[in-house]
């Protein structure tokens, strides 16, 4: 129905602003676009910075003619890699999928790439920066190609595993549903798409899993490689978008890594390690160039408190009950088993004095468990958690190998206990995720994590099952509660069971394996002592 407007009324046009500058956009104010400085960082005398105009004019190119007999490839233009990336991710095979990751122009699986990493795959770290994964960060990795790949690469390898896992049957991620695909660019005569989150995107059948897998592979090589050229520079010649493209995809390829069945493990701990020496080699370029006192955060949109990471949890902290006891004694009486076992070894082969790293290792994971068990409730414990990262980058490079190597028995038997207490404490990210698509995330690190302690066990050999018996019930039990979280969403009754995993009425089968180990050793509890 044609409406009709009172005479001499018109309707209001846009205000909105399009070109704002980023301090503006930061504190979601609108902004006057005046240049070289906005009236209101004039008025709060801060530096003032607009976008890159590039970055804001997409020109498209003419569209080729299609070859006979094919069906029509349909791109969207994105200038977001330069020609020199075309090599730099192509695999020997020559796969479709890495060409595909290595074109100058954005396809149409890139582009739900990208719209599945703003709504579902953003890192939740530095914590308190969400809000800049989504707004920023893709401002810059339109000219910064590694970034661009870096974050593709996440959403790739993210997508890759929930369309492999059993469950995407039971949890579609809109990302994967199926859409019939229009016969030509000119007209669509395809099913209207009623779901909110794709009413303006084009929407084609599923990609295949082996192409979403080599996608990844193919986008996370291209972002190595853009990273390590970058921090090849001089850091004199660093701008504030290369320091936040640096810091950026280091993030990106770690939780890329999280999502990597097999090899993820190794490639998670040493993007850990590498998010923390750039860090601390941008910090140090700050510092040199801006003088004592300036830091990494002073030079770079996110924000890089110490203990970010406390205070954004620190309202839900106080509301978690702490982890049961009975389960907590039996990974400090399991941890104990370990040690025990390793002093015999080491006697033998005179190893004890050189595993000074190993040693941190099981103090770290000891400290966590301790915590677990003596405190009012699950703060301490998780600060202490996140503190015991520091473990593989506060040491030098041969101390890491060492950690990693996978035929260090014993270092691979800590890191089981050291992702069991991680699977132990996933409630408390799990508060955070209200929305289904964010609860994927948590979810599929969980099963990613159960993968990787099922390696650790098939390589330590059944020498090893007693001490890992407390390690396979832990991770057991809480991949068994995401399953049901994944499957049947995040409500209350859901809630209380996933939230179960840390409280007193809670855990009834580790309580009970628990219980039963107290009862064979020998070891009992009176009051808060055990004996």
């Amino acid at each position: 129905m044609k409406h009709k407007f009172t005479p001499g009324h018109h309707r209001r046009t846009h205000t909105k602003s399009r070109h704002g500058c980023f301090p503006c956009k930061r504190r979601k104010v609108k902004c006057t676009e005046e240049h070289p400085q906005c009236m209101n960082c004039f008025q709060r005398n801060t530096p003032c910075e607009y976008p890159n105009p590039a970055s804001l004019l997409l020109k498209r190119p003419p569209l080729a003619p299609p070859r006979a007999g094919s069906s029509p490839v349909r791109i969207l233009p994105f200038p977001f890699r330069t020609p020199s990336d075309s090599t730099a991710a192509t695999d020997s095979a020559g796969s479709p999928a890495a060409a595909a990751a290595t074109s100058s122009e954005l396809n149409l699986l890139d582009l739900r790439l990208f719209h599945h990493f703003l709504t579902a795959t953003y890192p939740h770290l530095p914590a308190g920066n969400e809000t800049i994964w989504t707004t920023t960060i893709p401002v810059i990795a339109a000219s910064r190609p590694y970034l661009m790949h870096a974050l593709l690469g996440l959403a790739a390898t993210h997508l890759h595993l929930l369309s492999s896992s059993p469950l995407a049957s039971s949890t579609p991620s809109p990302s994967l549903a199926p859409f019939p695909a229009p016969p030509s660019l000119g007209t669509n005569t395809s099913t209207p798409c009623t779901n909110p989150c794709h009413s303006t995107a084009i929407h084609t059948s599923p990609p295949p899993n082996a192409k979403l897998s080599a996608t990844g592979v193919a986008h996370r090589t291209a972002a190595l490689a853009g990273l390590h050229a970058s921090l090849g520079l001089s850091s004199s010649s660093w701008s504030r978008d290369d320091v936040d493209a640096m810091l950026a995809a280091a993030y990106a390829l770690t939780f890329q890594a999280t999502y990597m069945l097999e090899d993820g493990l190794v490639d998670f701990v040493t993007m850990v390690r590498g998010c923390a020496l750039i860090t601390r080699q941008i910090e140090s370029a700050s510092q040199g160039n801006a003088g004592a006192g300036a830091g990494v955060g002073e030079s770079s949109c996110f924000t890089l408190e110490p203990r970010a990471f406390v205070t954004v949890l620190e309202p839900g902290l106080g509301r978690m009950p702490g982890v049961d006891a009975w389960v907590v004694e039996w990974g400090l009486r399991a941890l104990e088993d370990v040690r025990r076992r390793w002093r015999r070894r080491t006697r033998r082969e005179c190893e004890w004095e050189d595993g000074e790293e190993e040693q941190r290792f099981f103090a770290a994971v000891k400290v966590v468990l301790t915590a677990l068990r003596d405190g009012k409730g699950v703060r301490d414990g998780y600060v202490l958690f996140c503190e015991a990262h520091a473990i593989w980058y506060d040491c030098d490079a041969a101390a890491f190998e060492r950690l990693v190597d996978e035929t260090n028995t014993v270092a691979q038997v800590l890191m089981a206990f050291f992702l069991a207490l991680e699977c132990l404490l996933a409630p408390v990210f799990a508060g955070r995720c209200e929305f289904k698509r964010r609860q994927q995330v948590i979810g599929l690190r969980v099963l990613c994590v159960g993968r990787w302690v099922e390696r650790i066990r098939e390589g330590c050999g059944q020498g090893w099952t007693g001490e890992l018996a407390w390690v396979e019930a832990v991770v057991g039990e809480v991949e068994r509660r995401a399953r049901v979280w994944l499957e049947g969403g995040w409500d209350e009754e859901v809630s209380g069971m996933w939230l179960g995993v840390l409280g007193e009425g809670g855990c009834e089968g580790l309580k009970r394996l628990a219980r039963e180990g107290a009862m064979e050793e020998g070891w009992t509890r009176e009051g808060d002592q055990w004996i």
